[in-house]
């Protein structure tokens, strides 16, 4: 997530779809220069809310994705099991530098129950 350029250079010139990878400790949806879609699964252990950029809260939390292709589209669904609400641990991040830029994010659509 964090040298998305240097990838687009090793993938340009093939006909590449999106890309799928776990996992980090928590999901995330994005597209890399409004080309490649990209989807990483979330942790079957832990959940970290990264939404503070120098506190990083961990939580309990098992999730897993379904990644569906028809007609050359992708879609995923990602399926909670457990969401643990208290915090197990909080990570100080005292050097943020490594954050360049945010990925625009892509819209989730969720079926219909």
């Amino acid at each position: 997530m964090q040298n998305n350029r240097e990838l687009l250079a090793i993938l340009h010139g093939h006909n590449i779809g999106g890309i799928f990878t776990g996992h980090l400790h928590f999901d995330a949806n994005y597209v890399v220069d409004s080309v490649v879609p990209v989807t990483v699964t979330g942790s079957a252990a832990t959940y970290i809310n990264c939404q503070d950029p120098y506190q990083h809260d961990v939580y309990t939390g098992t999730t897993y994705n379904v990644i569906t292709i028809q007609r050359g589209i992708a879609s995923v669904i990602t399926h909670p099991l457990a969401l643990g609400q208290t915090v197990i641990q909080t990570i100080p991040v005292n050097r943020t530098g490594f954050v360049k830029h945010r990925p625009r994010a892509i819209p989730v659509r969720r079926p219909l129950p």
